[in-house]
């Protein structure tokens, strides 16, 4: 019977301890060393000109409301990167909707990274892409603090 317990506190240990290291905030870097891993930074649009502190090396993603079946697409407006850096194209989203429901609008995900530090902007224009020469529908900005 003990040792039955003992196989049981040991089981008990080593799910406990590995429970520790698996809680997704610790990563373990290419040469075997651990660090703390940063949360994601998600925007939207109530965040429209706040001063956001960013840490380099931390995700940044901004969400930002959008209806792709109208042919409005959210752009970058004369983005330099200079504090954070673009990763790759944005993402659309369409919530779930009875089948059917056309015209439904979604969500742009767009996907940048704190590289320097520093203060920079962060433009988007809601526009539709081929019509060069008309204003925006909505403009919003984004103050990012690489800290």
């Amino acid at each position: 019977m003990h040792f039955f317990n003992f196989i049981v506190l040991i089981i008990l240990f080593f799910t406990f301890s590995c429970s520790i290291y698996s809680s997704g905030d610790i990563a373990v870097t290419k040469d075997n060393k651990t660090q703390k891993t940063m949360p994601d930074i998600i925007l939207t649009e109530n965040d429209i000109n706040k001063t956001i502190d960013l840490q380099r090396g931390q995700a940044l993603n901004i969400r930002l409301d959008a209806n792709h079946t109208t042919g409005f697409r959210w752009l970058l407006s004369g983005f330099v990167s200079e504090c954070v850096e673009i990763n790759g194209e944005p993402q659309y989203e369409i919530p779930r909707h009875d089948p059917g429901f056309v015209g439904a609008g979604g969500v742009e995900i767009w996907h940048f990274t704190g590289i320097k530090k520093g203060l920079q902007t962060i433009i988007f224009e809601y526009r539709r892409p081929w019509e060069k020469e008309v204003a925006p529908e909505k403009r919003v900005s984004f103050i990012i603090n690489v800290i």
